[in-house]
């Protein structure tokens, strides 16, 4: 009985409490930083984005990440600039794993599951490729992400949270298949169908736009024809 009101006890001040879950994303962040011993500048494309943070608004440069532009954006606004860069999507990931042991209390992840999975998180890929990588933007793709999983979440938020991760990355395209099907796994019929286009088209509408006048502005490299590209492919198969 002591165990299960020290549990209740325990789990009732995680919830209402924003301290341990900060305290905790940011300790795991902390361990994982000193077993990597990461350099703490740009690295590889992260130098490309944190060259687009200095001026984000510049399309005529010749920045191929430069249709990314969220997370350079916002490090803009907040004087993350430049070599600054790589310390937001640092940031990022930080809040990431605070945000994961959060949305249980909106009913994505039960309590243990999202503790457990905070711990896991810090040393899988996700950690790893911020801290080996400085300056790559992943991380706020996959915070975008986890929000969007939130169960309830008012559908023009929900467009406009799909249309920032594009932005941030267009390859978050590729989860929102599953996102929609968990947003709307229990309508019935085509209901969920109809809701899912009407909650994506404008998103993928917008974004085609923005890309759209960008390759008026100067060429787009890392497009369908790059990534599809039967040499690229091979050479990433044989490179790994």
């Amino acid at each position: 009985i002591f165990l299960f009101m020290l549990k209740d006890k325990v789990q009732a001040e995680f919830s209402f409490s924003w301290v341990y879950p900060a305290v905790f994303a940011f300790l795991l962040f902390a361990i994982a930083y000193f077993w990597m011993k990461p350099n703490v500048e740009p690295q590889f494309h992260g130098i490309l984005f944190s060259r687009l943070s200095e001026n984000p608004f510049d399309f005529k440069q010749s920045n191929p990440v430069q249709f990314r532009i969220l997370s350079p954006l916002i490090a803009y606004l907040i004087g993350l600039r430049g070599t600054l860069f790589y310390l937001f999507p640092w940031g990022m990931m930080i809040l990431f794993m605070f945000a994961l042991q959060r949305v249980h209390q909106f009913g994505a992840l039960a309590f243990y599951t999202a503790f457990i999975k905070a711990m896991l998180l810090s040393f899988s890929f996700p950690l790893f490729l911020n801290l080996a990588g400085p300056g790559y933007v992943d991380s706020m793709s996959w915070l975008l992400i986890l929000i969007c999983l939130i169960p309830g979440l008012n559908g023009y938020l929900f467009s406009f949270l799909l249309l920032l991760s594009l932005l941030n990355q267009e390859s978050s395209v590729f989860a929102f298949p599953g996102i929609l099907y968990w947003r709307h796994r229990n309508d019935e019929g085509s209901s969920g169908m109809i809701k899912a286009l009407r909650e994506f088209l404008p998103s993928l509408i917008v974004y085609s736009i923005f890309r759209m006048y960008l390759s008026y502005q100067a060429p787009i490299k890392y497009d369908w024809d790059y990534y599809l590209n039967a040499n690229n492919i091979s050479g990433n198969i044989h490179s790994n």
